[in-house]
């Protein structure tokens, strides 16, 4: 018997028209409405973004929603007897591939999914759906320019990185183990979602959610840069304003950044700037790039609270100008193979950049690496070895690199702090001498062998430097320990560093405290604040182990004090540089700068609080010890409070001042509750997110960003939407 299903030998199927072998079945192309995990699951879906089970289940970041088919001419659902070929191209037809949409750049190798460590913790479903991408994503990444290097999944990236001691996730981790309830009902630290309140199922999916950077680009200056063409050179400068906007902005650079991170000589810098003017087009490329990287920082330091010159969404225009032309300019220079200290400095300008614009935590933490290089480049050409006994290096060149390293070693230092990351440096891995104690003028390329130096109780340009320059063997050794898991420091040796950091800070508040009849420019002001943050700053991270156990107000008691005198001193310090009208105007850029010093001080503050509740120590009427005094408990509520008030302020910057802001509520929330005895109720989560929430929309600041996917933007739509 034939089977009447088998073509006979000879015959192509191929041959035979598809309408003549057999009829096509129509079906009906419905939307599917349940997100795919819950589809696949079997389970019932709220059809939230995301929805409430895969919340509740810890997959939020997986919740995707299958594309509504769109009917084609070739969109018919294929025969049950049709081919597997057949059904891959029908299959194609209902999930376009419009949905990825190919980057710009035909050379661009597709991104990498990054996987997270805690893999036993998510459900296969994230893999699974990776290739059925949302309407919703795909708008997400058109509103970032097509780029998918700048879109990415927030909470994996954040949950795969390293982060040492220093870093204020791990106060955080301390805050929840001594905080169960605030564990519990505070789900948008640990990664869980305990609460079935819709509101915060909403705003919490948003907050995972991926999200686009600003400017500069996430991986400026060595990434892809900007999708737009590169612009020439004599469109780069076109970039640069007039030159009365041009001085403005430089003068702005000089009197700010330039003196809590010395990179430049300013006399030599000002004769290359007029030689500039004379004629642009020669000018090299590395030059032109540090300027426009200056004059974009010059253009973000001039902004302060009370003085708006233009919409926020013109600076960016301004600023992403500046940048772009910049990166254009650096990359036409072979600063990897051949560094020099104007690419070195132009790279330090950069990372400041990126620093101060940055929106989000993540975009911090690029800085680290891009420091780190810098260092590995600065060594390349010898920074780290003194050039004392190079005569081929005249004087004036060789005090130029002694700052010059002092300010990378500075950023280095500081940048290892803020983001966790282990130390590359060693106090055994350069010998480079502080810089000489001259003012500016003194030096030249013209000065003899032997400069005049001013005497060491004199004040000079280099004083800043030179403080730094001596906190740099014990900084290296503190930091290096305090993220590496070889270990940490004996107590003995904890008490004799921190002898010497306090020594330095007592020397550097010498040297800037004035009389009322000295002057008192406007950068003293900032010099001062930078070292009493950076040595306090040292000292947390020095007492923090011992200082943060359990017991330490009786086992190990210095650390425990110096560890909360320290946090309260930065907290001091915000309120000061935020509100004391004595203090300049460009105190508005350090404060943003250092931001992430004045929270973990916050963290460690409530971490303390929280333990002394805990084992029923009485604060009421204050506590002290050695001569540092502990305020009561509620003048450090209301401390709290006022800090919470400092961060409302600018809340519309940046993702990262949102959710502090929105965290210290809580904080303050949940200790209150607890010195009360009440357990923390939802309604009072749901009031510390509106709180923040109200905040945002009654920004003060007047110089909001409006354009999609902004932090206002962001936010507030995703509450409207969840509403």
């Amino acid at each position: 018997m034939v089977d009447v299903n088998v073509p006979a030998l000879g015959t192509s199927e191929c041959s035979v028209p598809t309408n003549e072998r057999k009829k096509e079945v129509r079906r009906r192309q419905r939307q599917t409405l349940s997100c795919l995990p819950c589809r696949r699951l079997k389970v019932k879906c709220d059809r939230g973004r995301p929805c409430g089970h895969c919340v509740w289940s810890d997959r939020a970041a997986s919740c995707r929603y299958a594309p509504f088919p769109r009917n084609t001419e070739n969109s018919s659902s294929p025969a049950d007897g049709s081919s597997g070929e057949d059904q891959i191209k029908a299959s194609k037809a209902i999930n376009p591939p419009a949905i990825h949409p190919k980057p710009k750049h035909p050379l661009l190798p597709k991104r990498p999914e990054l996987q997270n460590g805690d893999s036993d913790r998510h459900s296969p479903s994230v893999s699974d759906s990776t290739s059925s991408k949302t309407l919703d994503i795909s708008s997400r990444k058109e509103e970032c320019g097509g780029n998918q290097h700048n879109f990415y999944d927030l909470h994996v990236v954040w949950k795969s990185k390293f982060r040492g001691a220093t870093h204020w996730s791990s106060v955080l981790r301390e805050v929840r183990a001594v905080l169960h309830e605030f564990e519990t009902n505070l789900p948008f630290f640990n990664g869980k979602y305990e609460t079935r309140d819709c509101s915060i199922v909403k705003l919490l999916g948003a907050i995972r959610s991926p999200f686009c950077s600003t400017v500069p680009p996430l991986n400026y200056p060595l990434g892809l840069g900007y999708n737009s063409h590169s612009p020439s050179k004599d469109e780069i400068l076109t970039y640069v304003p007039d030159r009365l906007r041009t001085a403005s902005l430089i003068e702005n650079y000089l009197e700010t950044i330039e003196r809590t991170h010395p990179l430049l000589h300013v006399p030599t810098f000002r004769d290359e700037l007029s030689r500039f003017w004379a004629n642009p087009a020669a000018v090299d490329d590395s030059w032109l790039a540090q300027l426009l990287v200056m004059l974009a920082l010059g253009y973000e330091a001039s902004k302060s609270d009370d003085q708006v010159s233009t919409p926020r969404d013109t600076e960016d225009e301004v600023l992403q100008k500046f940048f772009q032309g910049a990166e254009t300019c650096l990359k036409s220079t072979p600063f990897l193979i051949a560094p020099n200290l104007t690419t070195l400095r132009t790279l330090c300008m950069m990372v400041l950049a990126k620093r101060t614009t940055a929106s989000s935590c993540l975009e911090l933490d690029s800085c680290g690496p891009l420091m780190s290089t810098i260092v590995r480049l600065a060594m390349s050409i010898g920074l780290h070895c003194d050039p004392r006994d190079d005569d081929n290096i005249s004087p004036f060149e060789k005090e130029i690199r002694r700052r010059l390293w002092t300010t990378i070693v500075f950023m280095e230092i500081q940048m290892s702090i803020s983001t966790g990351m282990p130390l590359l440096l060693r106090s055994s891995g350069f010998n480079t001498q502080p810089p000489a104690n001259v003012n500016d003028v003194d030096l030249s390329p013209s000065i003899p062998l032997h400069m005049a130096i001013r005497p060491s109780m004199e004040y000079t340009d280099s004083t800043f430097q030179i403080i730094l320059a001596r906190s740099f063997g014990i900084a290296v050794d503190v930091v290096s320990h305090a993220n590496s898991p070889a270990g940490v420091f004996e107590y003995d040796q904890v008490l004799r560093y921190g002898a010497e950091i306090k020594q330095l800070l007592y020397e550097a508040s010498q040297v800037y405290d004035w009389t009322p009849s000295a002057t008192k420019e406007d950068w003293k002001y900032l010099q001062k604040f930078t070292l009493e943050i950076f040595l306090r700053r040292l000292l947390l991270v020095l007492h923090s182990y011992y200082g943060q156990k359990p017991e330490a107000h009786t086992q190990y008691e210095i650390s425990y004090w110096s560890t909360l005198e320290c946090s309260l001193a930065l907290l001091v310090l915000q309120r000061q540089m935020s509100e004391d009208l004595s203090t300049p105007k460009t105190r508005v850029w350090l404060a943003e700068f250092l931001k992430h010093d004045f929270y973990i001080a916050t963290l460690i503050v409530c971490l303390q609080v929280a333990r002394n509740d805990a084992l029923g120590v009485d604060e009421t009427g204050g506590m002290r010890h050695q001569g540092i005094e502990m305020p009561p408990r509620q003048t450090i509520i209301q401390t709290l409070q006022c800090c919470r008030e400092i961060w409302a302020r600018r809340i519309c910057r940046s993702h990262c001042h949102f959710m502090i802001h929105m965290t210290i509520g809580r904080l303050i929330a949940t200790l209150e509750s607890q010195n009360q005895k009440k357990s923390s109720s939802l309604p009072e989560q749901t009031v510390c997110m509106q709180d923040s929430l109200e905040a945002l929309r009654q920004c003060q600041c007047g110089n909001c960003r409006s354009r999609p996917r902004t932090v206002k933007d962001f936010y507030l739509n995703q509450t409207v939407m969840g509403s």
